[in-house]
C-alpha cells in the first residue's frame, strides 16, 4: 500500500434515491452491499425491502465510502417516534463502528432520543461504551412437514 493510500479515509454520508436513479452503476453497487448487509438480518429484510422501503422514504440510506469509488458499507435507518433504528448494517460491522457517533447526532437533530439495532449477540462485544443490550430475539421455525 502506498503512503497516499493509506492516508485515504473512508467518506460516510447519505445516498439518496434520487441519486441512484440517475446512477445505475450506483444503484446497482449499493443494491449489492445492501443485499450483503441483509443477510445478517435472519430474513427479516431483502434489498428489495429496503429498496421499497427507500423509494417510500420510510428509510434512509447512509454509505461508507472509500475513495475512489470504493463502497465498504451500508446503513438502512428509520425514525419511529423518538428511536432512531437501524435496520441494517454492515456488510461488516467494524466498517459502521467509526460512523456510530455521527448518526447519533442526526438523531439528536431528528429529536429522537436514542438509537436502536438488532444484530447477533456478539455485537455487545463491539459497540462503544453506552450501548446496552435490550432485548434477545428467539425464533423457531416450523417444518415443513
Amino acid at each position: 500500500m502506498s503512503v497516499a493510500e493509506e492516508r485515504v479515509r473512508p467518506i460516510f454520508g447519505p445516498i439518496t434515491v434520487e441519486e441512484m436513479s440517475a446512477n445505475e452503476a450506483l444503484a446497482r453497487l449499493v443494491l449489492k452491499v445492501v443485499a450483503d448487509a441483509c443477510k445478517h438480518s435472519k430474513g427479516r429484510y431483502s434489498a428489495q425491502t429496503i429498496a421499497a422501503g427507500l423509494k417510500s422514504g420510510e428509510m434512509k440510506l447512509w454509505g461508507v465510502l472509500t475513495p475512489p469509488n470504493a463502497l465498504e458499507a451500508a446503513i438502512v435507518t428509520r425514525t419511529e417516534g423518538k428511536a432512531f433504528e437501524m435496520i441494517i448494517q454492515g456488510p461488516h460491522m467494524d466498517d459502521v463502528l467509526p460512523f456510530l457517533a455521527v448518526l447519533e447526532q442526526h438523531a439528536k437533530r431528528l429529536g429522537c432520543d436514542r438509537i436502536t439495532m438488532t444484530g447477533p449477540k456478539f455485537f455487545d462485544r463491539l459497540l462503544p461504551a453506552g450501548w446496552r443490550v435490550r432485548e434477545v430475539k428467539f425464533e423457531h421455525v416450523f417444518d415443513a412437514g
